[in-house]
């Protein structure tokens, strides 16, 4: 490039490639250029594209303002929810108890949520249709509740006496003393039905009478409570912090709730029931291998303490 002089003059020829050629032109006859001048079509593209971007931008800018709001007022919903689940699981259940009591014409229906549905009185069993779905309803209210008072009032101070001091680590344990206590007791009530059946040890006898269409009442009432657990874990991992594994544990819950239904709508609960026996037993092996990590395995001074707290 050609020095500028005092006339401040600029050899055309010499400027470098094209990048400055379209938007300048010379205004002697030597091709030298004493005034830069940009052209007027260079400026009039330049000026379109710059307002199409801050349009553009514009409406970006308002999208993600929009899902913000969504979004602050979901999880204000569902931080609302989590905050008061005692509260409104017994505001629930004495209001639809207090309707049961005071409207006499009203038992017909509240009585589908508290007693089993479709009794035969001559065979003292009880037969499968859509009303058993009151019945689930009622215990998913009922083991929201009793989720979250066992946690709060049991559970969470027993992580402190463990020495767990911070809240992530307390309600980590708490969950997962909480799914020990639960798969403890239904593990155990499903192995009671399944040793008391003619299908214990006898795999032939799951398909021997079927469909069938009939069922006792612990058989019943175990399985529509399982199903009623199942549910309501679906709804916790929405409306609970979400985790890395939200989706996978959605995903799970989903599946397992689909076979629940499917074998109690096709009479497959001998299959049911083997089944739901042998993954509960899973189930309390994981609670168990993370309660011992998170207690008496991570102790404060241990390597394995260390590890976890900078994670």
């Amino acid at each position: 490039m050609a020095s500028v002089g005092a006339s401040e003059t600029l050899d055309f020829q010499d400027l470098p490639s094209c990048h400055y050629q379209p938007h300048f032109t010379p205004d002697k006859p030597d091709g030298t250029i004493t005034r830069l001048r940009k052209s007027s079509p260079d400026i009039e593209h330049v000026e379109k594209n710059r307002s199409k971007g801050e349009a553009l931008n514009m409406i970006r800018s308002t999208k993600r303002k929009g899902r913000r709001k969504s979004d602050g007022l979901l999880s204000s919903l569902c931080r609302l929810i989590v905050q008061h689940q005692i509260g409104l699981a017994a505001n629930l259940l004495t209001l639809l108890a207090m309707t049961h009591i005071v409207i006499p014409r009203a038992r017909y229906h509240t009585r589908k949520f508290f007693a089993l549905s479709y009794y035969n009185p001559a065979t003292a069993n009880y037969a499968q249709g859509w009303d058993d779905l009151f019945f689930v309803g009622f215990w998913i209210v009922v083991i929201t509740g009793l989720r979250a008072a066992v946690m709060d009032y049991l559970l969470v101070p027993l992580a402190q006496v463990v020495g767990l001091s911070k809240k992530k680590e307390k309600t980590r344990f708490a969950e997962q003393a909480w799914v020990l206590i639960y798969d403890s007791i239904f593990w155990s009530l499903g192995m009671y039905i399944m040793y008391n059946s003619d299908y214990w040890l006898n795999t032939r006898e799951l398909w021997t009478n079927w469909p069938d269409r009939e069922m006792g009442s612990v058989c019943k009432w175990y399985y529509l409570v399982q199903y009623a657990f199942w549910v309501q874990q679906i709804v916790v991992v929405h409306i609970e912090e979400r985790r890395k594994d939200h989706w996978q544990m959605f995903t799970h819950h989903i599946i397992t709730c689909s076979l629940i239904f499917a074998s109690y709508g096709y009479h497959q609960t001998k299959v049911g029931n083997t089944i739901l026996c042998l993954m509960d037993v899973v189930d309390l092996l994981l609670p168990v291998s993370e309660i011992l990590e998170s207690t008496f395995i991570g102790e404060p001074g241990t390597d394995i303490h260390a590890a976890r707290k900078d994670t």
